[in-house]
């Protein structure tokens, strides 16, 4: 994605995180294929069982990309 130069942009998306063995979400990002990540936001645990909203402004001045990851608990009780 290219970003305006002088603009900030941001992600917004849902999430829901419930079950005594939720793992982690974690948003990165990163600016070319295989490059280093950056984290931008992150939660863990068991959040309750409804879909919350996230927001994360960014501030970048190149093309970037956004990787999210889902962790497993320890167990199979996540959803």
């Amino acid at each position: 994605m290219a970003p305006t130069i002088g603009d900030t942009c941001q992600i917004r998306f849902w999430y829901h995180m419930y079950g005594s063995d939720v793992g982690e979400l974690n948003v990165y990002t990163r600016n070319y294929i295989g490059g280093p990540l950056t984290q931008i936001w992150s939660q863990n645990g068991e959040k309750g069982d409804q879909w919350l909203r996230a927001k994360k402004i960014l501030q970048v001045q190149q093309p970037f990309q956004i990787l999210i990851e889902g962790v497993r608990g320890v167990g199979y009780q996540g959803i």
